[in-house]
């Protein structure tokens, strides 16, 4: 029995008997999802995919991507969030009593309730006289759920398989922390080779296999990507971060301006802003409806569907959105950083962008390479490029088969 409310919702799938079991636990961001959904796409075919989400508004923001929202359907029998309200008055009591002698019990208590997956395997089954045992789980590589170390409980040999919420490079980044974990069965995917050492330092104890970019995987792409429509406007999409706390307003508020200003010009063209989910559209609203409706967009749609219809992509400071753009044969112009913290943009030291260092500067390079001849210059550039250091031939179906080696 558990002390709080947990409900199983079921998908588009099945739940198959004869097949063993995965849990894929979603910490925070849609793009948890978004990274590993190719290798789970896969592995449902032998297992049973059942997902564990830690925020109901994780799982909102995925299904305003229809894309994503609808390929998790059909990968994943079922899943549960975890019970936020109805766990409130626990935590309460729980903090009431951190000082006392009854600290240590209310914290089993809330640890063997709250995380009691022999509970949740009694609600999928319908407490049939069932087992449903766990032979892998799927984490982002910064999370620590307590949901590892229960189902590690229920079963010593399951294997625990970490991997990037994001397609950002790490490589070129400072590391500070290790991951202290000396426990076996540990696994970690990359993506790609130019991160090994970062994540080595990391994860010491963790087997790390380089798996690729797996969503950029072209045989993965045309299952999916849309069917380009004759379109009179030509679209302009801008990767772009919602106004928050380590922006300056000003500079924020300038560069909309400057970008607005420039692609409004160029004949035919329809800006689409394509918003980074955790962050709130409210202030960039109020800039642009200063700007003919018909001009702009926010949209919600998958970013890849986007950038692979865009005339013209442009991303925000060293913005992973960068590599999307890469993976379609889109030239990816990166905008002048904004934040406060002053830093150097993980793709600029490779030449992995275009760089923008300016409003000035971004519109005479828009109309050089867009409008100049310099587009399939620019285009073969960056293909090369992210050919010979990033990408995987096939990447889906190898790390495929090296999972189901691991989990077998």
């Amino acid at each position: 029995m558990s002390l709080f409310n947990y409900k199983i919702n079921l998908n588009k799938i099945d739940y198959f008997k004869k097949k063993k079991n995965i849990v894929l636990l979603i910490r925070r961001s849609p793009g948890e999802l978004d990274w590993i959904l190719p290798l789970i796409y896969n592995l449902k075919k032998k297992y049973n995919i059942f997902t564990i989400f830690r925020f109901k508004y994780t799982l909102d923001l995925i299904k305003k991507d229809k894309y994503l929202h609808n390929i998790w359907q059909n990968t994943s029998f079922a899943y549960t969030v975890e019970p936020k309200f109805h766990s409130f008055f626990f935590k309460f009591l729980k903090h009431l009593f951190k000082k006392t002698i009854f600290n240590t019990y209310f914290n089993e208590i809330f640890f063997n309730s709250y995380y009691n997956f022999s509970y949740l395997r009694k609600l999928i089954l319908k407490n049939k006289n069932l087992e449903f045992k766990v032979s892998g789980v799927f984490a982002e590589f910064s999370s620590h759920s307590p949901w590892i170390k229960k189902i590690q409980n229920l079963n010593k040999h399951v294997k625990i398989i970490h991997f990037p919420h994001t397609t950002n490079i790490f490589g070129n980044k400072r590391n500070k922390v290790k991951n202290k974990n000396k426990s076996k069965n540990l696994y970690l995917l990359i993506s790609n080779n130019i991160d090994y050492d970062f994540w080595k330092i990391k994860f010491p104890k963790f087997n790390i296999i380089e798996s690729g970019y797996l969503k950029y995987d072209r045989i993965w792409l045309n299952k999916f990507l849309p069917k380009k429509n004759n379109i009179k406007n030509k679209i302009a999409v801008i990767s772009y971060s919602g106004f928050h706390k380590k922006i300056n307003f000003k500079n924020y508020k300038d560069q909309v301006i400057s970008l607005m200003n420039t692609l409004i010009n160029f004949k035919n063209f329809k800006v689409i802003f394509k918003i980074h989910p955790m962050t709130s559209t409210k202030e960039l609203e109020e800039i642009l409806h200063n700007y003919p409706k018909d001009k702009w967009e926010i949209s919600t749609e998958n970013q890849l569907f986007l950038i692979y219809k865009s005339d013209l992509f442009i991303s925000s400071y060293s913005s992973a959105s960068i590599i999307d753009a890469l993976a379609l044969n889109k030239t990816p112009f990166e905008l002048w950083n904004i934040l406060d913290k002053k830093f150097i943009s993980n793709f600029k030291p490779m030449k992995l962008s275009v760089y923008l260092k300016n409003p000035e500067y971004m519109e005479k390079m828009i109309k050089k390479i867009l409008f100049g001849k310099d587009q399939k210059k620019y285009e073969l550039y960056f293909k090369k490029k992210v050919q010979n250091n990033f990408f995987i031939k096939n990447s889906v179906n190898i790390t495929t088969k090296k999972i189901l080696n691991i989990l077998d």
